[in-house]
């Protein structure tokens, strides 16, 4: 019996293992969870104290009276906030470069792309959150508490395969799950960002630009009655 034969009867099913990346640290690998987890609870805080520093100020009566567009207000808070987000996650950016030899640079325009559309939903989640309880405390609390239910929710925790069925779907929709699949497949994979990739987050942007501009009339009605 020729013994190749032999081998192949005994093991009739042969695989062999192929390292897609030699040398991975366990930084360069994670950098892209990471980094959406920093932009999502930078972005949950900055949204939420930038608007309510806006509300509770003495200056808030002769903002609310002077004759601009409705949606200049909420425009310039969220761009206040957005800068604030930018800088912060510029400088992991440039530490990861620089400092911790994770390659982001070729994936610098996804990293932006991506991370400015997470960044811009949650910080109008937070507007919305500040705007609708106007109370510091109660606001950051509830903030706060939805970024870590978000987190709580996404693959960070556990496999989304081990979810229930229903959450698992949920999950996948994610914004802080999609950001950060996204983000992995252009870091490590060299993937171009598509429509169809990014559907989930731009819904999820709408979603929150309806909660903003609902929680922001609201928030007129009552600065009307008094």
């Amino acid at each position: 019996l020729d013994p190749s034969i032999a081998q192949r009867i005994d093991k009739p099913i042969l695989q062999e293992v192929k390292t897609l990346f030699k040398k991975l640290l366990p930084i360069q690998a994670s950098f892209a969870q990471l980094f959406a987890i920093v932009v999502m609870f930078i972005s949950t805080l900055f949204g939420t104290i930038v608007t309510l520093m806006e509300i509770n100020s003495r200056a808030v009566l002769r903002n609310t009276l002077t004759p601009t567009g409705e949606g200049w207000t909420l425009v310039g808070l969220a761009l206040t906030s957005m800068i604030v987000v930018a800088i912060q996650a510029a400088v992991l950016v440039l530490v990861a470069q620089y400092m911790l030899d994770v390659n982001v640079l070729p994936a610098l325009r996804e990293f932006v792309i991506v991370g400015g559309l997470l960044a811009l939903t949650i910080i109008f989640v937070g507007m919305a959150v500040a705007l609708a309880l106007r109370k510091e405390q109660a606001s950051i609390l509830v903030a706060t508490f939805a970024a870590l239910v978000v987190l709580l929710f996404s693959d960070v925790m556990t496999s989304i395969e081990l979810m229930p069925e229903l959450v698992g779907t949920l999950v996948r929709k994610s914004p802080l799950v999609v950001a950060t699949m996204l983000l992995k497949q252009s870091q490590l994979f060299a993937q171009k960002l598509t429509i169809d990739g990014l559907t989930p987050v731009l819904i999820a942007l709408g979603l929150a630009t309806m909660l903003l501009f609902s929680a922001y009339n609201k928030y007129k009605a009552r600065a009307a009655r008094w």
